[in-house]
């Protein structure tokens, strides 16, 4: 005789006390796998939404910043002055105090140059305070002399920040949980 036919229902029950708990480990390494990506991608997720709100914050202060140029282009004959009433170049912890210090009558008929200034730079500061956290801004002149060109700076407190480092567009009174966004045009 050849060799002795082992019956098949031997031959599985042999198959099968030898991968007794393999089955089990192989169920248990591959949910420690799964659960392993599902945290990934969480934290993926996580960061995505993080450097969203980042990349909105810093759209919306380059935006604030093109309207109060905007604002000022509307506004050329305060704008193009030696001494315009829309310059307001002041630190970061200082511009609140600063602010209450501005006057702006509510002029209905007709205002003047210096009082349309007034308004445009106390609405703009509120409209930062209110659509970026801490938001604040500033406005200085190159040089004293009027035709000089202008430098917008929207500053603000990003609490997603990546690096915790002060933007290199803020003054160097910023403090350095501020970000910045400047923008420098001619009126």
């Amino acid at each position: 005789m050849q060799g002795a036919v082992i019956p098949r229902r031997f031959a599985r029950m042999r198959a099968a006390r030898g991968s007794r708990g393999s089955s089990i480990i192989e169920v248990v390494v591959a949910l420690l796998v799964l659960s392993v990506a599902i945290v990934g991608a969480a934290g993926a997720q996580l960061k995505a939404l993080k450097f969203g709100q980042v990349s909105q914050q810093r759209s919306l202060a380059v935006l604030h910043a093109a309207a109060i140029s905007e604002r000022m282009r509307a506004n050329l004959a305060a704008a193009s002055q030696a001494t315009s009433p829309y310059v307001f170049d002041f630190s970061y912890s200082e511009i609140p105090a600063k602010l209450l210090e501005v006057t702006a009558p509510a002029c209905t008929a007709t205002c003047t140059a210096e009082q349309m200034a007034k308004r445009h730079l106390l609405d703009w500061q509120a409209q930062l305070g209110q659509g970026l956290t801490g938001g604040r801004g500033t406005i200085a002149r190159v040089t004293a002399a009027a035709g000089s060109p202008y430098i917008v700076t929207v500053m603000w407190v990003e609490k997603e920040m990546v690096d915790s480092q002060r933007s290199l567009n803020c003054p160097a009174t910023a403090p350095t949980d501020v970000q910045c966004v400047t923008l420098r045009f001619h009126p």
